[in-house]
């Protein structure tokens, strides 16, 4: 199933999830968590993080896809995402000595970053603490697209998590030019 099969028969299984649960509008995070458990327990969950994150064959770099990721990201997942998420740096740093992230942010939100905190800082902190290797040492670039609007209110919220070494490395493209670049990272172009 291609990523865009998939995500519309996310799409389809939300709809239904939502129809038989009324959306709620003031307990929305534990709502939406619980749809991401229902969908990770639907799919594959094989095939939902392959289609989140992978090395794009064309520059060897790691892509990490956020609007696949919100859709089963949950509790009971984040350390099998983060394993998966290193397998490919690792692989990355054994062939090119160092590892580059391209992440599309894609509607990423102040309420994702507090939804998430957890895994990013699971994530972070396994990177500063793995003893054979410091992961933040073979980071050279770490590229973000689609940046939220208020990308200052969530830098704020979330870079006290990251090690400052790895803020060096980060580009964060405008919105209005990141389909462009992210094709062209891609190798779409």
């Amino acid at each position: 199933m291609t990523s865009e099969d998939l995500m519309n028969d996310i799409e389809n299984f939300k709809e239904q999830y939502y129809s038989e649960n009324s959306k709620n509008y003031f307990f929305k995070k534990s709502q939406k968590l619980d749809c991401a458990q229902k969908i990770s327990e639907q799919y594959d969950i094989n095939d939902l993080i392959q289609k989140t994150a992978w090395i794009i064959p064309s520059s060897g770099e790691l892509f990490l896809n956020y609007p696949m990721f919100k859709q089963y990201a949950n509790e009971n997942n984040y350390n099998t995402i983060i394993d998966y998420v290193f397998n490919l740096m690792n692989t990355c740093i054994a062939k090119n000595g160092k590892y580059v992230v391209h992440v599309d942010l894609n509607s990423f939100t102040v309420s994702a970053a507090e939804r998430y905190k957890d895994v990013i800082t699971l994530f972070n902190k396994r990177c500063i603490e793995t003893k054979d290797i410091r992961y933040i040492d073979y980071c050279d670039k770490w590229y973000i697209y689609n940046p939220p609007l208020v990308i200052d209110m969530i830098s704020s919220m979330i870079a006290p998590m990251i090690h400052p070494d790895v803020l060096n490395t980060l580009t964060i493209y405008p919105k209005k030019d990141s389909m462009q670049l992210l094709n062209i990272a891609l190798g779409n172009i």
